[in-house]
């Protein structure tokens, strides 16, 4: 019989993900090292890309790495393109620039920011990949009300696909361990049935 620490590295090794506006691979380098298999990054920084590649592109099992405005991509041959037919999406991550949602934004000056939109961006792909789970990061300034309109989109986009979106948690990495004071907004979907088990969130 399987101890129980073999058992957990068999139900890792089953688990894969995607990071979207991926950077130089913050989310992605997590995320390996809780033992899942990136399937699939995002990112448009040429630099970012070169990074991510040098970091995280030299183990056994490789990301596919698509280097380009994420925009005018096509989630559905992105999809394709890491995964076989109907074979099923683990997790989901990314986080979306988030100079619109600033909070060193004056008045209302980033409330029609175009980057704002791709918070939508991010959950076509959620449609077309499906993901059991979802993580989302930005700024705690998406939370103002004058980004009220865009949230709310976001949050009916999740129900009608099917999804318990859980509200938003900001969190500090400087209770994780981080010698830094940075707090990040962190937006959990989960597939509507699913259960977790004991999962705690937000994380303790």
């Amino acid at each position: 019989m399987a101890s129980d620490e073999e058992s957990k590295e068999k139900f890792h090794e089953a688990l894969n993900c995607v990071d979207l506006f991926a950077g130089a691979g913050g989310f992605s380098l997590a995320a390996r090292r809780a033992g899942l298999e990136i399937r699939l990054a995002v990112e448009s920084n040429k630099h970012a890309v070169d990074t991510y590649k040098d970091n995280l592109c030299k183990a056994s099992k490789r990301p596919i790495v698509l280097a380009g405005d994420i925009r005018p991509m096509d989630p559905v041959k992105a999809y394709n393109s890491a995964y076989k037919p109907e074979e099923p999406c683990d997790l989901l991550l990314g986080g979306p620039p988030c100079q619109g949602f600033s909070t060193h934004r004056l008045n209302d000056s980033g409330v029609a920011d175009e980057r704002n939109d791709l918070i939508h961006i991010y959950f076509a792909f959620v449609r077309a990949f499906a993901p059991s789970v979802f993580l989302m990061e930005n700024v705690p300034g998406m939370l103002w009300d004058r980004h009220a309109e865009t949230l709310n989109r976001f949050y009916v986009q999740g129900a009608l696909a099917g999804y318990d979106v859980q509200e938003p948690v900001v969190i500090d990495a400087r209770d994780f361990g981080v010698p830094q004071r940075r707090k990040r907004v962190f937006i959990l979907g989960l597939k509507r049935g699913l259960d977790l088990g004991d999962l705690a969130w937000p994380p303790r």
